[in-house]
C-alpha cells in the first residue's frame, strides 16, 4: 500500500478546492481551470499494459501536464485491498486518477470514494463516449474506459463449425479441456446468461440477485468437481488453446488477438456474454483533480481513443475510433475482434450486479470451497 503524508499544506489545498467547488446534482463537483491544470503533475494508478507510454508523452506535449504513470494494478482485488484502509479512514491514497475494475465500481461510488465530476469540464467525454456506455451505472462519476466481453476462445480444430453456446462446454467430449476464470464474479455472470436462457434464473448479470448467483454456483459445482470445467485457466489460455491443451476457455478478445486466427477463434455465444466496463475515476483527496479532469477528457478525443485502442486491442469506448484507426492501421480497423458486428454487440451484457460486501464475500467463500474441494 502506498503511504501518503496528509500535511497541513495539503489540507489547506483541499479546503480551498472544496470552498471553490460548484454544486452538481446536490454534490460538490471539482472546479476546472485549464491554466492551473497545465502547471500540474498527476499520478495515475493504471492496469498493467493500460496505455502506450508514447501517448503519455503526447498528452504532456499537448497540455503541459506531466503524468507519473504507474502500472500498479495487476490484480483488482489486491489493489482494492491496498487502498481500502486509507479510503475508510478518510485519507488520500496518493493517486489523482485510478483505473477501476467493473467488479468494484459500485463499491467505490456508493461509499463516496470518488470525486463527483463536472460535465462541463469533460466536453469530449460528453460528446464522444459511446451511447451504449452512457447508461451504465455510475457513468457520471466513474468514466467508462476499458470495454470488452468475456466470451469464448476456442480451438478451431475441435469446433470446426464454431462455438455457439455455453452449453457446448458441457459435452463430455471436451471434459478437462475447458478453462474458466480464477475468480467467481465473471463465471457467475457468464453462466448466469446460460441459465437465464434455460429459464432457471430471471435476471441479466447487472441485476442478478445473490440467490441467483448462488444458483449459478450450485449449477457449476458438479461440473468443476467432476473435472469437466477447469478454474483458473481462462486468464492466460492463449498458448494452451494453440497447442490443444485446452479446447475452449473464457477470455476477452485481447487475450487471443496475437494468435493465429486459423487455429484459435473467438465467439460470443447465442445466450450472450458478460462485458466488463472498467473505468477512470478521481479518488477522494486527489492532489490535482483539475489536471486529472483534463487527462480523462483528453482520452476521449477520437484520435487519442484510437491510439489507445491500437495499443490495448480493446473495444473502442468512444465514437469515431474506427475512422481514426483506419488512417493508422486499416487492417486493425477491419478486425472483427475489435469492431464486431452489431448483432454481437447486442449480445453483450455489463456485469457485475451491485452486490454489497457481505454478498460478495458469500459468493467468494462458496467459490473457494468449490474449487478447493
Amino acid at each position: 500500500m502506498n503511504r501518503y503524508s496528509f500535511t497541513a499544506n495539503r489540507r489547506q489545498t483541499l479546503k480551498l478546492l472544496l470552498a471553490g467547488a460548484g454544486v452538481m446534482g446536490g454534490r460538490f463537483a471539482i472546479p476546472f481551470s485549464a491554466a492551473h491544470a497545465a502547471e500540474s503533475t498527476i499520478v495515475w494508478a493504471a492496469n498493467s499494459g493500460e496505455c502506450d507510454p508514447a501517448d503519455i508523452a503526447r498528452f504532456k506535449e499537448a497540455t503541459g501536464i506531466a503524468v507519473d504513470y504507474r502500472e500498479v494494478i495487476s490484480d483488482a482485488d489486491q489493489f482494492f485491498a491496498s487502498v481500502r484502509p486509507q479510503f475508510t479512514a478518510g485519507l488520500p491514497i496518493g493517486y489523482d486518477v485510478i483505473c477501476i475494475s467493473s467488479a468494484y465500481t459500485s463499491f467505490y461510488a456508493d461509499n463516496g470514494w470518488l470525486e463527483p465530476l463536472d460535465p462541463a469540464a469533460l466536453p469530449n467525454v460528453q460528446k464522444n463516449l459511446l451511447p451504449s456506455l452512457k447508461s451504465v451505472k455510475h457513468a457520471d462519476i466513474a468514466i467508462p474506459f476499458d470495454f470488452a466481453p468475456v466470451g469464448l476462445a476456442f480451438n478451431r480444430a475441435h469446433f470446426k463449425d464454431g462455438l455457439e453456446s455455453w452449453g457446448q462446454l458441457l459435452d463430455p467430449a471436451v471434459k478437462g479441456k475447458v478453462g474458466l476464470y480464477a475468480t467467481p464474479v465473471v463465471n457467475v455472470a457468464a453462466w448466469g446468461l446460460y441459465l437465464k436462457s434455460q429459464g432457471k434464473i430471471d435476471n441479466l448479470p447487472a441485476e442478478m440477485t445473490l440467490e441467483e448467483a448462488m444458483e449459478v454456483l450450485a449449477f457449476l459445482k458438479p461440473h468443476i468437481e467432476g473435472g469437466q470445467l477447469l478454474p483458473a485457466q481462462g486468464e492466460n489460455a492463449g498458448q494452451k488453446l494453440s497447442n490443444g491443451d485446452l479446447i475452449a476457455a473464457m477470455a476477452p478478445p485481447v487475450n487471443i488477438s496475437q494468435l493465429d486466427p486459423a487455429k484459435v477463434g473467438f465467439a460470443v455465444p447465442k445466450e450472450g456474454a458478460p462485458a466488463y466496463v472498467d473505468r477512470l475515476g478521481i479518488p477522494k483527496g486527489a492532489a490535482n483533480p483539475q489536471a486529472a479532469l483534463a487527462f480523462i477528457d483528453w482520452w476521449f478525443r477520437p484520435e487519442n481513443a484510437a491510439s489507445s485502442c491500437r495499443y490495448t486491442l480493446q473495444y473502442p469506448y468512444a465514437v469515431g475510433v474506427k475512422e481514426e484507426l483506419a488512417k493508422l492501421d486499416p487492417a486493425l480497423a477491419a478486425n472483427p475482434l475489435i469492431f464486431p458486428p452489431a448483432d454481437v454487440l447486442d449480445r453483450l451484457f455489463p456485469y457485475p450486479a451491485p452486490w454489497d460486501q457481505r454478498e460478495r464475500a458469500q459468493i467468494a467463500r462458496t467459490w473457494t470451497q468449490m474449487i478447493s474441494g
